[in-house]
Parts: structure tokens; C-alpha cells; sequence
């Protein structure tokens, strides 16, 4: 796992695996907050933002 503080890529990096694994959505933004990733204003991340995030990688 990496560093709460860690740049934005590894969020992006870990959500992609997350949806790879079968996680949904709101599941990866649940995992997500609970593994202390926080989006640039410390809030959890939407599941509007994973969402893109996933369609953009594909």
C-alpha cells in the first residue's frame, strides 16, 4: 500500500486494480478511504471521479 500523501497516480494505480478485481464504484471509493486516500482538499474521492478514471484508462 502506499502513503496517504502519495501523488495522485497511485490512487488512479490503485483504483484500477480494485476494478480489475471485481470491485464496483462506490466499493473502490469506500477501500479507498478506508486504506487513507484522500483527494487534494483531503476529501474522500466520488465515485464520480473513479468512474472516469476507469473509463479514461480503458
Amino acid at each position: 500500500m502506499f502513503a496517504k500523501d502519495s501523488p495522485p497516480k497511485y490512487h488512479k494505480q490503485r483504483a484500477l486494480e480494485l476494478y480489475q478485481d471485481g470491485f464496483n464504484y462506490k466499493d473502490i471509493a469506500e477501500k479507498l478511504e478506508f486504506e487513507g486516500y484522500r483527494n487534494r482538499k483531503n476529501n474522500p474521492f466520488s465515485i464520480t471521479s473513479i468512474r472516469k478514471w476507469i473509463k479514461d484508462s480503458s
